[in-house]
Protein backbone atom coordinates (compact mmCIF):
# COMPACT_ATOMS: atom_id res chain seq x y z
CA UNK A 1 0.00 0.00 0.00
CA UNK A 2 2.44 2.19 1.23
CA UNK A 3 4.81 1.31 -2.12
CA UNK A 4 1.68 2.26 -4.40
CA UNK A 5 1.14 5.47 -3.14
CA UNK A 6 4.71 6.33 -2.77
CA UNK A 7 5.16 6.04 -6.43
CA UNK A 8 2.09 7.61 -7.39
CA UNK A 9 2.81 10.81 -5.48
CA UNK A 10 6.30 10.44 -7.50
CA UNK A 11 4.51 10.19 -10.75
CA UNK A 12 2.32 13.36 -9.75
CA UNK A 13 5.52 15.63 -8.45
CA UNK A 14 7.17 14.58 -11.44
CA UNK A 15 4.14 15.54 -13.87
CA UNK A 16 3.61 18.78 -11.48
CA UNK A 17 7.71 20.28 -12.04
CA UNK A 18 7.26 19.07 -16.15
CA UNK A 19 4.61 21.43 -16.48
CA UNK A 20 6.31 24.16 -14.23
CA UNK A 21 9.43 24.09 -16.25
CA UNK A 22 8.02 23.79 -19.93
CA UNK A 23 7.77 27.42 -21.56
CA UNK A 24 5.39 26.14 -23.75
CA UNK A 25 2.88 25.46 -21.63
CA UNK A 26 2.33 29.61 -21.52
CA UNK A 27 3.86 30.67 -24.75
CA UNK A 28 2.11 28.03 -27.37
CA UNK A 29 -1.28 27.90 -28.31
CA UNK A 30 -2.52 25.65 -24.98
CA UNK A 31 -0.95 28.74 -23.17
CA UNK A 32 -2.99 31.60 -25.38
CA UNK A 33 -6.23 29.61 -25.08
CA UNK A 34 -5.80 30.26 -20.89
CA UNK A 35 -4.60 33.58 -21.35
CA UNK A 36 -7.97 34.21 -23.06
CA UNK A 37 -9.94 32.34 -21.00
CA UNK A 38 -8.42 34.20 -18.33
CA UNK A 39 -9.63 37.62 -20.16
CA UNK A 40 -13.34 36.59 -20.73
CA UNK A 41 -13.40 34.45 -17.63
CA UNK A 42 -16.12 37.20 -16.59
CA UNK A 43 -18.37 36.67 -19.60
CA UNK A 44 -18.05 33.00 -19.19
CA UNK A 45 -19.12 33.09 -15.73
CA UNK A 46 -21.91 35.18 -16.95
CA UNK A 47 -23.25 33.08 -19.97
CA UNK A 48 -23.15 29.97 -17.43
CA UNK A 49 -24.68 31.62 -14.99
CA UNK A 50 -27.81 32.16 -17.06
CA UNK A 51 -27.51 29.44 -18.69
CA UNK A 52 -28.28 27.11 -15.51
CA UNK A 53 -31.10 30.18 -14.08
CA UNK A 54 -32.62 29.00 -17.82
CA UNK A 55 -32.33 25.69 -17.65
CA UNK A 56 -33.57 25.50 -14.10
CA UNK A 57 -36.72 27.56 -15.38
CA UNK A 58 -37.43 24.89 -18.19
CA UNK A 59 -36.72 22.02 -15.55
CA UNK A 60 -39.27 23.49 -12.93
CA UNK A 61 -41.84 25.00 -15.46
CA UNK A 62 -43.82 21.95 -16.74
CA UNK A 63 -44.15 21.21 -12.98
CA UNK A 64 -45.56 24.61 -12.29
CA UNK A 65 -47.74 24.51 -15.25
CA UNK A 66 -49.47 20.97 -14.28
CA UNK A 67 -49.72 22.36 -10.35
CA UNK A 68 -51.63 25.05 -11.85
CA UNK A 69 -53.86 23.59 -14.27
CA UNK A 70 -54.72 21.03 -11.00
CA UNK A 71 -55.44 23.95 -8.92
CA UNK A 72 -57.68 25.83 -11.13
Amino acid sequence: MGKATGGLVQQLSSCCVRITNSDTLFNGSFGSFFSALWVYRRRILEIYRGFLKESLFWAVYPFLVNFTKLQI
